[in-house]
């Protein structure tokens, strides 16, 4: 579905996709829509895609909420500009998306990502994110970034049974 000629969108949510389905938002006016995805099954796939316009300087954020998500979850600009954060609300019965790209056209540019929610959350290898913050998430989240050698990274994590690796 392509958003370019809706205004004042302030949330898009897709639910309930059944296997195999490729579920696609693009032309998204900016990062401050609310993103959302429930029940989503593995073999599917969830695209949200923010105008590369709409991007601009060093501190773009994107909002992620996900409950009951197996398949594959993308954020990402049509273009080169890069998303720079993400705040990923678990809610819900537990998410272990099959793969969740964050950034630009090419792939994953974050490097922050904030927990929140009371959801349990499985996170795939999300590699260059150098801050991770669940202090917000009670429901538990497994973590692991790769960040490349010579790099730190700061992991800090909620009340839930939390499991968070960085190499």
């Amino acid at each position: 579905m392509t958003l370019s000629s809706v205004t004042g969108v302030k949330s898009l949510a897709i639910s309930n996709t059944t296997a195999a389905v490729i579920s696609s938002f693009t032309s998204i006016a900016g990062p401050s829509v609310a993103l959302s995805a429930t029940n989503v099954p593995l073999n599917s796939t969830v695209n949200f895609q923010i105008l590369d316009t709409a991007l601009t300087g060093s501190a773009d954020a994107a909002s992620l909420t996900l409950a009951g998500v197996a398949g594959a979850v993308t954020v990402q600009s049509s273009g080169s500009q890069d998303i720079e954060s993400a705040t990923v609300t678990a809610t819900g019965a537990s998410s272990s998306p099959s793969t969740l790209t964050i950034g630009d056209s090419s792939g994953t540019t974050i490097t922050s990502l904030t927990v929140k929610g009371d959801g349990k959350i499985t996170f795939p290898l999300m590699t260059g994110v150098k801050s991770f913050n669940a202090t917000d998430n009670s429901g538990g989240v497994s973590f692991t970034t790769q960040i490349g050698a010579g790099s730190t990274a700061t992991m800090v994590g909620g009340s839930g049974a939390d499991t968070l690796t960085g190499g």
